[in-house]
Parts: C-alpha cells; sequence; structure tokens
C-alpha cells in the first residue's frame, strides 16, 4: 500500500519498524510505504497540534513496590481556540513500544494501572490529542520498575 505524502500526527512522521523506527507519529503496518511523508498537517493556519506536555509521575528511573502506579501528566497547552485536549496514555515493556498498552483518560490528567508485573520495567509517554485529531507526545518518555521487596526494608548488606 502507498500512501505517500500523507501527515501522520507528528513532524518525525509515522513510526514504521524499517522505514521510520524513530517515528513518533500514528503507527503504521510494515507493508505500507510511507516514504515520503509530510511534515506539517494539512489544515487551517488557526489550526495547532497541542504543545508537548511534561510528565510528573513515576519519575524517571523510580523504583516502585506496589502492582499499581499512579501516572499524572501537566495539562497540554494549545494555541486552537475552544480546542479540547485527550490523553493517551502508552504503556510497553519495551523502549520502542512494541508491546503497547493504552489507556484512554479524555480530559483527566491522572490515571491508576494495576496488575503490574513485579520485577519488571516499563517505559511510558503520553499522548495529547485535540478535537481536529491533531496530536503531540509528551516531552519525555519515561522508565520505572516495579519491585517486590521495598528498598528502604534493608539497612546493610550481608556479608
Amino acid at each position: 500500500m502507498n500512501v505517500e505524502n500523507n501527515y501522520w500526527g507528528h513532524e518525525s512522521g509515522p513510526y514504521h519498524p524499517t522505514q521510520n523506527p524513530g517515528g513518533l507519529g500514528d503507527a503504521v503496518m510494515e507493508a505500507v510505504d510511507i516514504l515520503p511523508f509530510a511534515t506539517e498537517p494539512f489544515t487551517t493556519r488557526w489550526l495547532h497540534a497541542p504543545e508537548p506536555l511534561e510528565l510528573i509521575l513515576p519519575e524517571a528511573d523510580e523504583f516502585l513496590n506496589d502492582d499499581s502506579a499512579l501516572f499524572l501528566w501537566h495539562a497540554a497547552p494549545d494555541s486552537t481556540p475552544r480546542d479540547t485536549i485527550r490523553y493517551t496514555l502508552e504503556l510497553s515493556d519495551s523502549p520502542s513500544f512494541i508491546n503497547l498498552q493504552l489507556y484512554y483518560t479524555d480530559e483527566d490528567t491522572t490515571v491508576t494501572v494495576t496488575g503490574l508485573d513485579y520485577e519488571s520495567d516499563y517505559y511510558w509517554r503520553v499522548r495529547a490529542t485535540d478535537i481536529y485529531d491533531l496530536s503531540t507526545y509528551s516531552e519525555e518518555t519515561r522508565s520505572f520498575m516495579v519491585v517486590s521487596v521495598d528498598e528502604s526494608e534493608f539497612t546493610a548488606i550481608p556479608t
């Protein structure tokens, strides 16, 4: 399938496993030919994607000793008049977000995820999408680890 010169929701282009693995836009199947792609949306001048948002919790490289996590982020600024921003938490066990779990929060900037696996690394980011389907990701991708033991319980290393 050829979809050249399409805009995929981010100036870096769509995520494509071989043609554009660093793309932060919509994900596409490997059989789709995305090159070249547009780096700007085909909209009128007054429509703008939300600006990148800032993540709050969990902190980068944090150790959590519970199988649930509270995710919190700042609202994404948006200069488009009367625009509504909706958020999607993307959670994965891979930094490339291959195994992806999506949590839709509507306009809320927080969500609690339960049932996380102990002794596991997780990576997360948030996508902000407006009513015109223009979107952007958080300023960063963060990681954290769920551990089964609270490190504060250890006072010394046995010899």
